[in-house]
């Protein structure tokens, strides 16, 4: 774990950020006692993004009517 003042924090903080980003905690200290810990944070996980299939829906409407604008329309929320 490393270790950084207050004063580190207000002048340095590119060096510091650097160690968090590269997943070390660092200790803060004042008047050399330690009074916080910061922790890098969590990644979140990326999220799944899936469009809808829209020829697959098409091939399987008995409706020979519907269109694709009408469908993208309809699962915009449009109609």
């Amino acid at each position: 774990m490393k270790t950084a003042t207050v004063r580190d924090l207000r002048n340095q903080f590119a060096r510091i950020s650097a160690w968090l980003e590269e997943g070390e905690s660092v200790e803060i200290t004042r008047s050399g006692r330690p009074f916080a810990l910061l922790n890098p944070a969590l990644p979140s996980a990326p999220k799944k993004k899936s469009m809808p299939d829209f020829l697959a829906r098409l091939k399987d409407d008995p409706s020979p009517n519907l269109s694709a604008q009408t469908l993208v329309d309809y699962d915009r929320g449009d109609r």
